[in-house]
């Protein structure tokens, strides 16, 4: 809402028509269509029928929810496909409020009874704040209620007009851990309504209901030898410039510039011969060289190091940072706390240890 003129420009038509038989050569067979908002563009359904023409499926599309109509829909099944529709949800009663505009919360609410109705998969993400905290509980079940089969919970990022406006509204990291602890007895009282995963504190699915985890601890002890950061080399994340990036909370820091352009480079060059590349391809080994203090914390062994993105957030030029959320994770003995509330009002459940596990239950693209 900050950059209505699109802060990072955008690819035309040419370009990704260029793109796209790059994305199969590389082997990569499913994608996400993400913005700003993609389906403002006028050459959208054409990006859609490339992609497929490619043999590469649309698993999601991630809209605000103003432009998912019955029209839209009916295009899609007539191509045979029906991606999953992630659409934000900021809260009952406060969607309008981060939003900044009036009706946001309604118009999102007919998008996810449209695709309900159409039989269109969703998920939504909710941005937590000091406003808005108190209506987890009911968004859950709202979302629920619409046909919503996952969520995912995290802060507001620190960016954009949130940055200008933000008041005293952020949480910081431990009342967000408390506000998610206090959650989870509500969570499993309420019959799990859908798939949750809160920050990287907390995660669990009605699809397999007596399994938690918490995705960025690990009981076992971490191979030093594992990628500093697992996201990125499972997806990666075309910027609306055309760079290469680890991920899309990345876009914007100081690293932004230095990734590959593919208007510039192939796609296969540019995640062969690149920046990109030594990025995702750092090891734990190395975040414990460059972090002499975390050598020597208790729970070094139990420590990947955290969200690249985080760490940025902290320090915009160091990739190879801490993550304050996973060190108050851990600091704070989260996890022991988690475990205790799961098992009082659950104990049948029991911890699911392994990395990214949870994808495989949480996320509806394997």
């Amino acid at each position: 809402m900050s950059a209505p003129d699109a802060k990072y420009g955008e690819l035309t038509h040419d370009e990704i028509m260029r793109i796209i038989p790059q994305i199969k050569e590389c082997g990569i067979n499913v994608v996400s269509l993400t913005g700003g908002e993609p389906l403002v563009r006028d050459d959208f359904l054409e990006i859609v029928d490339a992609l497929l023409e490619n043999d590469i499926k649309i698993s999601q599309i991630y809209s605000n929810g103003y432009l998912v109509n019955e029209k839209l829909l009916r295009e899609l099944d007539a191509r045979k496909i029906h991606p999953e529709f992630n659409m934000s949800y900021d809260g009952e009663g406060w969607h309008d409020w981060l939003r900044g505009i009036n009706g946001a919360e309604d118009a999102v609410n007919r998008a996810f009874s449209l695709c309900r109705d159409m039989g269109f998969p969703t998920t939504s993400e909710m941005c937590l704040h000091r406003m808005n905290v108190h209506t987890l509980r009911a968004s859950v079940k709202h979302l629920a209620s619409l046909g919503v089969k996952s969520l995912k919970v995290a802060g507001v990022m620190e960016a954009g007009d949130w940055e200008k406006n933000k008041e005293n509204n952020t949480l910081s990291i431990t009342e967000a851990y408390q506000t998610y602890l206090d959650y989870i007895p509500d969570y499993y009282s309420d019959g799990m309504p859908l798939a949750l995963q809160m920050g990287n504190f907390f995660a669990a699915s009605p699809a397999q209901p007596d399994e938690f985890l918490m995705p960025e601890y690990r009981a076992d002890e971490v191979s030093p030898e594992v990628c500093v950061c697992g996201c990125a080399r499972i997806m990666l994340y075309i910027a609306p410039d055309g760079r290469l990036m680890p991920c899309m909370p990345m876009a914007g820091t100081p690293i932004h510039d230095k990734m590959p352009l593919l208007t510039e480079n192939t796609l296969i060059d540019a995640i062969n011969k690149s920046f990109w590349f030594e990025l995702v391809n750092r090891r734990v080994k190395e975040f414990f060289a460059a972090n002499d203090d975390c050598r020597n914390c208790e729970y070094a062994k139990h420590c990947r190091g955290g969200c690249r993105a985080d760490a940025l957030s902290v320090d915009p030029n160091n990739y190879m940072g801490k993550s304050p959320a996973v060190c108050e994770l851990l600091l704070g003995e989260w996890p022991k706390k988690i475990i205790e509330t799961v098992k009082r009002v659950k104990p049948e459940a029991k911890f699911g240890d392994g990395s990214y596990k949870f994808r495989r239950y949480y996320s509806s693209h394997d």
